[in-house]
Parts: structure tokens; sequence; C-alpha cells
């Protein structure tokens, strides 16, 4: 990284610059292959020790741990909070879980599109982590405005800061969380080839994606 490498760009380099991404997309198998599946119903049973098709996100926490060769930074709560929120109730319907009338925990089929999740939310905590200067776990506007060369990087080009933080800082609190954040960087399609940041989601992880937030939109009216 160059002398005008930006505080976001070496606070990056710093935590995350040694990340080996190829290793973490093996270690977490994402692909419809008959391959990946076994290698995730390996994972499911064997290393995570689950034997119900339906757990709950305490379980998946607990879980993830067990993965041999995960990195314990992509354990972040928020993060395993995103992709289960998001993947919960992806195919909703295959199965009938008496125990879960309310359908809170997520089911085997859904895991796939979980660790797709995982991935994706990990490459926006990775950028969401860099511009957070402070280290609190939330963006202030001055984080934002001094990381915008950085994001253009990431594809987007913001021309007036304030206006775009308030777009983004939908509670109000003059603070960016990270579901405010990750959902500006989905709307915009915030990618970086360079450093792990590319986009891994499918098809059907888009479309999931899409319909979830629509649900959240509706719900927020």
């Amino acid at each position: 990284m160059g002398c005008g490498a930006t505080a976001a760009e070496k606070k990056r380099d710093q935590k995350y610059g040694k990340f080996n991404w190829e290793e973490l997309d093996k270690t977490l198998p994402s692909e419809l292959s008959a391959f990946d599946k076994q290698k995730r119903l390996t994972i499911w049973t064997r290393d995570m020790g689950f034997q119900s098709v339906s757990v709950s996100f305490k379980d998946i926490e607990a879980g993830m741990k067990k993965i041999p060769g995960l990195p314990p930074e992509i354990l972040t709560h928020v993060v395993l909070k995103a992709a289960f929120r998001v993947s919960r109730g992806a195919y909703e319907g295959l199965y009938d879980d008496k125990e879960d009338p309310e359908n809170t925990k997520m089911q085997w089929n859904e895991f796939r599109i979980f660790l797709i999740f995982v991935k994706q939310y990990f490459r926006f905590y990775v950028l969401f982590d860099s511009l957070d200067d402070s280290g609190d776990g939330q963006i202030q506007f001055g984080e934002f405005k001094q990381s915008l060369d950085y994001l253009k990087k990431w594809g987007v080009d913001i021309k007036d800061p304030e206006k775009e933080f308030k777009l983004i800082d939908t509670n109000g609190n003059n603070n960016l969380s990270f579901k405010e954040f990750t959902k500006w960087a989905i709307q915009k399609s915030l990618s970086n080839e360079e450093n792990g940041g590319k986009d891994v989601m499918d098809e059907a992880a888009r479309d999931i994606l899409e319909s979830k937030m629509k649900e959240e939109e509706e719900a927020e009216k």
C-alpha cells in the first residue's frame, strides 16, 4: 500500500491484509454441485453436530465455531446474525416443523444460502470495520467522509457525502449501524475485486435477498 493510502485502507491491510479469501470460500462450500452439497452435509452433521433439519441462531452461532479451518474473524456476531436473518425462511413451507410454528429457525435446505450470505456479509463487514476508524462498531459522518476515495474503489462515487450519509442513516441517530450500511452497500452493488471484496452471491441468493429487503421495508412502514 502506497503513501497515498486512506485511513480505511491502512486499517484494512493491518487487520485483514493476510486474510486468505480463497481458503475461506473453500471452507464454506456453497456451490450447487453434488460435491459441495456433500461437504455441507458433513459440516452440518459431523462438524456442527446437528441431528435436526432445523436449528436456531444460537445453535448456528455455536456450531460455526466448530468448523475446522474457519478463521475466527468471520465468526463476528453481526455477520452471522445478518446472514441468518436473510436466509431463515428462504424456502418457507418445505418443512412442517410443529415445534417452530413462528418459523424462527433455519432449515437444512437454507444452509447453502446461509453460507453464501456469511461470505458476502463478511466482505461488507471488512469494509465497514475499515471505515470505522474509532472502532466503536458504528460509522460517524467524519469517518464516512474521509473514506470517499476508498469507497470509489468499491464502485460508488459520492458527490454529496452529507446527503448520502443521511440517506443511509435511516433511524436518524447520526451513526451508521452495520445493518444500515449493508443495506446501502447491497442497493449500490458495492464490489471490489481486490482484497477479497468481490460479490459472491449467485442468482438464487440475489432473489432471496431482494425479497427479504422488500419484506423488511414493508415492515418498517
